[in-house]
């Protein structure tokens, strides 16, 4: 049997890698390599019967060299033929390739070449032919994989028939690496915060660092001065953050609030540096903006005492941001009390308050109030709005609360009809039933000629002049207010009379007049 020997060094390699790789090192991506062939490490000419009883020839050959026995190869090829065959009988041998061992074998070639005084008739598998050779090729074996061929040929002359096989295996090793990792630091940063933001209100501001390299980055640090209007919540313009060292992949959050304290769109750049010259930035933009008040109110000019006053009171955001928490407060003039308060209004005392709510930029409320004004007086209510963020506004409603002069004078008789030679009893009464003092009050009563004066008291003294009963002036007399005089006349003549008395004050432009008739008879 002839046994090639070919790249024995390879194969001598690829040994090395099996054995490696049984022990369980890791090894890169199987690589094909050149075949090794395996080395024959002994043969056995002792022929045997077999179970079909003819008399046949058993041989062997192994991976490795050093393999003394069969059972010692990893890779072991048998093959059996029969000690002799007549002219023009079939010949019938076979091949067994099996791999002994728990690695795989990654490619397995095996060649037959048929002996001159045989004809080839058929083979189990079918092999391919070329260049005179039966070739089988296996892709891989398996560990314990056995694979038996069977060859048929036909013996065409007397002599000696001689069987050559070539069996060659291939190992996927791969190639033995050794690597040097090139490892770069680098940061990478990412900024996250509203993109609107109230006027002097906090602006939470998230800055999450990096190193997004392949190395530790060493001493990191943001040191950033913000554009004049953007300030720290404890009112510096410029933040220090320490970041020390970080690991491949390690990420560090750095969170602060910011505040606007002017209106405007800000866009800064914030930088985060480290040793060897690395640097990340990453852009704040934030628009700060401010919800503006605007108040307007109204009051009528004139009232009288008792009569109601009514107020109306708007409020309108004309500002860009959002008016949140608006309020308004209307206080009204001492002197004044509160008959109805809308839209949810709550009233202590002489306050009332209204809790808005929000006000988007150009949205505006509508409350109003009724109230009763008690005297005389300039009656000066105040309404006030405020809400978040947005300054206080303020406006003032001024009503003149006059008073109403309404003198009322009544003259009666006691004893009416009175005889003549008698006399008689007028009583006059003057009410005040306006809303204003009246000064200055005068009264003057007509005296006929039926009637002779004889006394009055009251009030004030009284004096004839001519057919005139003439008052002295009554100072004042407050609202509700009440003044009475007794007048005493003697019936003179016969007759009906008529004793009418006029009252005038600084406040009438003309007199109050009343008349009482009465009837003197004899």
């Amino acid at each position: 049997m002839k046994l090639s020997i070919r790249n024995s060094a390879v194969a001598l390699l690829a040994v090395s890698g099996l054995l490696l790789a049984i022990t369980g090192c890791q090894t890169p991506p199987k690589a094909p390599v050149e075949p090794a062939a395996p080395v024959t490490t002994g043969t056995d000419q002792t022929a045997r019967m077999f179970d079909r009883g003819s008399p046949t020839s058993y041989s062997w050959m192994g991976f490795p060299q050093t393999a003394t026995r069969p059972e010692d190869t990893y890779f072991l090829i048998e093959r059996e033929v029969p000690t002799e065959v007549r002219p023009n009988d079939n010949v019938s041998f076979t091949v067994n390739l099996t791999n002994q061992s728990t690695f795989t074998v990654d490619q397995v070639i095996h060649e037959e070449v048929l002996s001159a005084s045989m004809e080839f008739v058929n083979a189990e598998p079918f092999p391919e032919q070329r260049d005179g050779k039966l070739v089988w090729t296996f892709d891989s074996f398996a560990p314990g994989q056995n694979e038996t061929i069977r060859i048929e040929g036909k013996s065409i002359r007397t002599g000696s028939l001689r069987y050559t096989g070539d069996t060659r295996l291939a190992f996927g090793m791969g190639s033995l690496q050794l690597a040097t990792n090139a490892i770069l630091p680098e940061l990478s940063m990412g900024a996250s915060n509203p993109a609107v933001a109230l006027i002097n209100e906090p602006i939470p501001v998230s800055l999450n660092v990096r190193n997004s390299g392949t190395a530790p980055v060493l001493g990191a640090k943001i040191v950033h001065t913000f554009p004049k209007g953007l300030l720290t919540e404890d009112g510096k313009s410029r933040v220090e953050f320490d970041l020390g060292d970080f690991n491949p992949g390690q990420v560090k959050t750095i969170d602060f609030d910011l505040k606007g304290v002017e209106t405007g769109s800000y866009e800064t750049e914030i930088r985060a540096t480290a040793k060897d010259g690395i640097n990340a930035t990453a852009t704040l933009t934030t628009s700060v903006v401010k919800p503006e008040l605007l108040i307007t109110a109204s009051a009528p000019k004139l009232r009288y005492v008792g009569n109601v006053i009514s107020y109306q009171i708007e409020v309108k955001n004309v500002g860009d941001g959002v008016a949140n928490e608006t309020q308004i407060v209307q206080t009204l003039a001492d002197g004044t009390s509160l008959a109805s308060a809308d839209q949810g209004g709550t009233a202590e005392g002489r306050t009332v308050v209204w809790n808005v709510g929000t006000l988007n930029p150009g949205q505006s409320k509508i409350v109003s109030t009724r109230a009763v004004g008690e005297r005389i007086m300039i009656a000066r209510s105040t309404a006030t709005a405020n809400a978040r963020a947005a300054d206080a506004v303020q406006a003032v409603m001024v009503t003149d609360v006059e008073g109403i002069e309404a003198l009322l004078v009544d003259a009666v008789d006691a004893n009416d009809p009175c005889p003549v030679g008698e006399e008689i009893f007028y009583t006059i009464e003057v009410t005040n039933q306006g809303s204003l003092e009246a000064t200055g009050i005068t009264l003057v009563a007509d005296l006929t000629p039926e009637m002779e004066f004889i006394e009055s008291k009251g009030a004030t003294k009284s004096r004839v002049e001519g057919n005139k009963l003439v008052f002295e002036a009554l100072p004042a007399l407050s609202p509700a207010g009440k003044a009475t005089w007794d007048v005493t006349i003697k019936a003179a003549k016969e007759g009906n009379v008529h004793f009418r008395v006029e009252v005038i004050s600084d406040q009438l432009s003309r007199p109050v007049v009343d008349e009482e008739p009465s009837t003197f008879y004899y």
